[in-house]
C-alpha cells in the first residue's frame, strides 16, 4: 500500500518509519431486539480487518514521484494523467511526504450472531433491509448455514 501526506503533518515529524494499526471496516448493521422472538438484546454486526503495519517515509524524489504516480493512477483514457515534470508536481513535491505501508500482520474481526442458535442467526439476517444498495446480507449469508440445516 502507499499514499502521501502533508510534509508538515506532526505524526511524521523526525521519523523515518512508524508502526501503526490500520482498521478497515466493512458494513455494519444494528439488529434491534424486535427482530428476535425472545428477549434477545439488540446487537451490532460488523466485519473488519485490522492490519499491523510499518509506514516508511519515502526519502528520495524519484521514489516519491513513483508513489505520487501510483496514487494518481487511473485508466489510460482518463482526462487527468500524472506528469512527473508538470509544474504543479514540481511545486508541490517539497510539501509532500510519500509513504509506503508494509503489512506485518492481519487480523479479521467478525461480530455476527454466530454465538446464537441458528434461528436467532436467521432472525438477525432477516431483519437486514434488503433494499439497501450495499446490503451486508450477501456477505453474512456466506457465514451462516441455511435455515433448514440441522445440526446433530
Amino acid at each position: 500500500m502507499f499514499g502521501h501526506v502533508d510534509a508538515g503533518d506532526p505524526q511524521f515529524a523526525s521519523q523515518c518509519r512508524t508502526h501503526v494499526r490500520i482498521p478497515f471496516m466493512g458494513r455494519g448493521s444494528y439488529i434491534p431486539r424486535e427482530a428476535y422472538a425472545t428477549r434477545q438484546l439488540p446487537r451490532w454486526t460488523y466485519v473488519s480487518v485490522h492490519m499491523g503495519s510499518m509506514i516508511e517515509i519515502v526519502a528520495n524524489l524519484p521514489d516519491e514521484l513513483d508513489v505520487l504516480r501510483e496514487t494518481a493512477a487511473g485508466p489510460d483514457d482518463a482526462p487527468y494523467q500524472f506528469d512527473p515534470n508538470g509544474e504543479h508536481v514540481e511545486r508541490s513535491a517539497s510539501h509532500i511526504l510519500a509513504l509506503r505501508v508494509r503489512v506485518e500482520h492481519e487480523e479479521t474481526r467478525i461480530k455476527l450472531p454466530q454465538d446464537k442458535s441458528l434461528p436467532y442467526q436467521h432472525a438477525a439476517l432477516d431483519d437486514l433491509p434488503a433494499t439497501r444498495t450495499r446490503s451486508p446480507r450477501p456477505l453474512l449469508e456466506t457465514f451462516l448455514p441455511p435455515a433448514d440445516c440441522r445440526h446433530d
